[in-house]
């Protein structure tokens, strides 16, 4: 680490850039590719609370469990949902809720499989 003392006594340190690239794995790039405004998530909840299906449907668990690399979680996360479409309209980011729906739920996993047909 660069450390450089100033005229005042402190450290100076370089800053440190943070890059997400690539952190979410390879099966979450090929979702990101097929719906980008799933990076713009904030996991507020509001998903969930607009959620007709069940109190247990939430996209923005989902999207949280994809951030930990928990791609079959992130999927049974969405079961029951009916697809309606309520969600995106309370979404204060303006991520497509229903095209993340659809791309983790008839998007091939790693070992090619999907969860619906």
């Amino acid at each position: 680490m660069d450390k450089r003392r100033n005229k005042f006594g402190f450290d100076l340190m370089q800053v440190r850039d943070l890059s997400m690239a690539g952190a979410w794995g390879d099966s979450v790039d090929v979702l990101k590719a097929i719906e980008p405004s799933l990076v713009n998530c904030i996991t507020c909840g509001g998903c969930a609370a607009a959620c007709a299906a069940s109190a247990n449907v939430s996209v923005a668990k989902a999207i949280l469990l994809l951030r930990r690399g928990l791609l079959a979680d992130a999927r049974a996360a969405l079961e029951g949902c009916l697809f309606c479409g309520k969600c995106r309209f309370v979404c204060p980011m303006g991520v497509n809720t229903r095209g993340v729906i659809a791309a983790l739920t008839f998007s091939p996993d790693s070992s090619g499989n999907i969860l619906h047909q």
